[in-house]
């Protein structure tokens, strides 16, 4: 394992998960009460006021404007993504993840287990499927771990009947992450600190087509960035203290390539932009900057 130093800290005073999403030059992060609007090129940090809180808030940018989920309230809003004025707001109870296929806005309704479909103008609530709460979009499907369990299932958005049904593997509480058509990776997390596995899936066969062993940790996700596969993972040093570790994968043979430590942190939430992979620490409540040239062989 190497060490490498965030590139920049960004102070998020908010304690809890920190939401983040991002355009590919600007990045936003939700705390409670307010968002900080971050410059990728030049790490320069705008805050505004906005219904948001650390925990509950999952975001996503699109052309139309932010959006924003609200578990506790049962909200979802579109904000202007410059002020952080409220454009659109909707009631729907324990909202939680946003997904995009062309142009129909899918949210995530956690009491329920299903994604709704959401009119982007109007905010009225159409159609739902009941395969999860948490599902992925990509190849004009909705992907989901039902249940949040190993197995993958495809899902057409139209009929909600499932496509394919994928058995993945896993340790349970399992969730989508990374990229389609080739970096989609199904990945666990918990509480005890375990040696965890990843699971690739192949979209055009709906099979597995990688399974990578990880050390021991809480869990983590996949980040693709620069055309790599990055598992972001929450692990404990000899003493028990937590921080956060970046492991490559090869998408092939699952091996871990490298492991890297980002220091002392919980990373929960990451996106890249501006040659970066910026990661939320839940831990130490602020946004870290970890640059794709400082991890690089």
């Amino acid at each position: 394992m190497t060490t490498v130093e965030p590139a920049a800290v960004i102070d998020a005073s908010s304690i809890g998960q920190i939401g983040l999403t991002t355009d590919g030059t600007t990045v936003w992060a939700a705390t409670d009460g307010e968002i900080l609007r971050i410059d990728a090129a030049t790490n320069a940090v705008e805050r505004f006021e906005a219904p948001t809180l650390a925990d509950d808030t999952t975001m996503a940018i699109a052309e139309d404007g932010l959006w924003v989920t609200r578990w506790a309230q049962g909200h979802l809003y579109r904000l202007d993504p410059t002020t952080g004025a409220v454009e659109l707001s909707v009631d729907m109870p324990q909202a939680v993840k946003i997904a995009f296929i062309d142009d129909d806005l899918w949210v995530g309704l956690e009491g329920s287990d299903e994604m709704a479909l959401v009119d982007r103008e109007t905010g009225a609530i159409g159609r739902s499927v009941d395969a999860g709460a948490y599902g992925m979009a990509g190849l004009g499907d909705l992907w989901f771990n039902p249940e949040m369990g190993t197995t993958i299932e495809r899902v057409d958005p139209a009929s909600g009947s499932v496509i394919a049904s994928i058995e993945g593997h896993g340790e349970g509480n399992c969730i989508l992450s990374g990229a389609f058509p080739d970096g989609v990776w199904s990945s666990c997390f918990g509480r005890e600190l375990i040696e965890r596995s990843a699971t690739r899936i192949d979209p055009a066969s709906n099979t597995v087509a990688t399974v990578a062993t990880l050390p021991p940790m809480h869990g983590g996700s996949v980040v693709i960035a620069d055309g790599e596969a990055w598992f972001v993972g929450s692990l404990e040093d000899a003493n028990g203290q937590p921080f956060g570790g970046l492991l490559r994968l090869d998408p092939d043979s699952g091996a871990v390539e490298k492991f890297v430590s980002i220091g002392p942190g919980d990373p929960s939430q990451f996106v890249v932009a501006g040659g970066a992979i910026w990661l939320s620490d839940e831990a130490l409540h602020r946004v870290l900057r970890v640059d794709l040239a400082d991890l690089a062989d």
